[in-house]
């Protein structure tokens, strides 16, 4: 018996000639969960670190960070493919996993490390399972289907920690190293993906679980743009929403002093130059930036906002004493990373000197702050943000943010 034909090539289908699309309200119901999430992150900063944050906690909310947006993007990815055909039961079940990890964050390294690692694999099957309905393949971001890094957090089931958390890190770079590597060489991603399909479909025609060979053909696909744009845009009113949110509750529970509301006010003006930047030059502006680089830079620049809604909490509540250095770093590390975020959006081709000047900026007051009051170290940042955004409407042209 002579071999079966190969089946056909894949083919790439693309997105340009639809309709612009608008998140759905399914969409919009499954970011509901992300707001509780964000919140528990920054708590984790914020609140269990409180004003002596370590560096494990910092360490801590990046990868669990990680975690939960992973799953996040798999699902919007999902829903942005499959557009009218996304099944509801499927964002259901996504947004079940993420309240779940979200309410184990908490204790996600001690006693709840393992329904925190469950929840983490199922939800991510069912995100693969959902993919699979859909019949077409992402190139520019395979974690979204595939999940390479998943093996890790099954292992973690049976170890303690600190190994446990060791191999939920593993996961996590796994995901993302094989995502970017793919993202910018899609050709040979496609492939890679055409020759596995063909190996499986001729291995089940040769047990007789086919009754041909060689009708086979895949479908690659490209994101809608537009549409995802909107979904990270989202994404990051959420996260400040939650650094507004912090001042507001700490506020409402504090006795009002000038010190408390200074340090909310200049906490106030930071969110107002964050917002500015993310939609007037970030993810309210049509990027050129390739997807395996514009979802890396989005998670940059959710996990910084979150990081320094955390440092204006600390910062609110303790507006009078000195921050140890750590909580400092959360603060002005949370605004460098920022900037770095969004200026990769619309990095300008002139004045590169002051952009570097400009994210390195916030490193001052980060080791001056023993000599500074907590509530005196947001206002040493607002002119950072006020410096990001003239650079920009000074080195960019006056319709490139449109």
């Amino acid at each position: 018996m002579s071999d079966p034909a190969t089946p056909s090539d894949g083919e790439t289908e693309g997105q340009g000639d639809s309709v612009e699309r608008h998140a759905s309200w399914l969409e919009l119901f499954f970011d509901l969960v992300v707001v509780v999430a964000v919140a528990q992150l920054a708590h984790l900063l914020a609140g269990h670190g409180g004003a002596h944050a370590t560096v494990h906690d910092m360490i801590e909310f990046v990868v669990l960070y990680l975690a939960i947006w992973l799953l996040w993007l798999s699902f919007t990815l999902y829903a942005n493919v499959a557009g009218e055909a996304t099944r509801y039961q499927s964002m259901i079940v996504g947004m079940a996993g993420i309240a779940v990890m979200a309410a184990a964050i908490p204790e996600a390294t001690g006693e709840r490390g393992r329904v925190f690692a469950l929840a983490y694999i199922l939800t991510r099957v069912a995100s693969t399972r959902s993919w699979g309905r859909t019949g077409k393949v992402l190139l520019t971001w395979t974690a979204a289907q595939r999940s390479a890094g998943l093996v890790p957090w099954i292992v973690s089931l049976w170890v303690e920690q600190p190994a446990q958390f060791r191999l939920w890190i593993a996961g996590v770079v796994i995901d993302l190293w094989f995502s970017v590597a793919s993202g910018r060489d899609p050709d040979r991603a496609a492939q890679r993906y055409t020759d596995v399909a063909r190996r499986h479909e001729q291995r089940a025609w040769r047990r007789g679980r086919l009754p041909e060979v060689g009708r086979f053909r895949l479908t690659f696909v490209e994101p809608d743009r537009p549409h995802l744009g909107e979904r990270l845009g989202l994404f990051v009113i959420i996260v400040l929403g939650e650094a507004v949110a912090q001042i507001v509750s700490i506020a409402a529970g504090t006795d009002w002093t000038w010190q408390l509301v200074g340090a909310g006010t200049a906490g106030f003006l930071l969110v107002i130059g964050m917002w500015g930047l993310s939609f007037e030059y970030g993810f309210g502006s049509r990027s050129a930036l390739p997807t395996a680089l514009l979802l890396p830079a989005h998670f940059a620049a959710i996990a910084s906002i979150t990081s320094v809604a955390a440092g204006i909490g600390m910062a609110v509540t303790h507006p009078t004493e000195h921050l140890p250095a750590v909580s400092r770093a959360v603060l002005c590390g949370g605004v460098s990373v920022f900037l770095f975020a969004v200026a990769l959006f619309r990095a300008p081709r002139r004045g590169l000197p002051i952009q570097l000047a400009l994210v390195a900026l916030p490193a001052v007051p980060a080791a001056l702050g023993w000599a500074l009051s907590a509530g005196a170290l947001p206002w040493l940042l607002v002119p950072v943000i006020g410096g990001q955004l003239a650079y920009f409407r000074w080195a960019l042209p006056a319709d490139s943010a449109a």
